[in-house]
């Protein structure tokens, strides 16, 4: 059992997000910051696969349908299912190649220029392989 004063210690060690971005620019993906988003990530790989299994089973759910608006809502279901199930697979491939940068300590550079792609930007893309700057330009050269 954990003692109140344990708790506090481990709450002290424990980094969250305010920390993280009070931290000095110099400690940028330090072992700290990497555990910080390595458990991140973990924990959107396992919402996302579980986001999908549930797809997945709602897709391969009922078949037979009662009148044509039973079969109609139901069909408007499996699309919205399919849709899901396949941006949860991507999403999952970006988080699987983000831990894998992260294992090979590339994470959080930008893999094109190689700057710091910036705690801000990790935080709401934590998949994310590329600064602003460089991300926007692959967005204006696709359109």
């Amino acid at each position: 059992m954990l003692t109140k004063r344990h708790k506090r210690n481990v709450m002290s060690t424990t980094l969250d997000e305010t920390r993280l971005l009070a931290m000095p620019e110099e400690d940028y993906m330090n072992q700290q910051q990497r555990a910080f988003f390595e458990a991140y990530l973990q924990r959107l790989r396992n919402e996302t696969r579980l986001r999908l299994a549930e797809a997945r089973a709602g897709i391969e759910g009922r078949r037979c349908w009662g009148d044509a608006m039973d079969r109609a809502v139901a069909e408007g279901n499996q699309t919205f299912l399919l849709r899901q199930a396949e941006r949860d697979t991507e999403r999952l491939g970006r988080i699987d190649a983000a831990l894998e940068r992260l294992r090979h300590d590339e994470y959080g550079y930008c893999l094109e220029s190689g700057e710091a792609i910036g705690l801000e930007r990790l935080l709401l893309d934590p998949a994310a392989k590329y600064t602003r700057a460089v991300q926007s330009r692959h967005e204006r050269t696709r359109h």
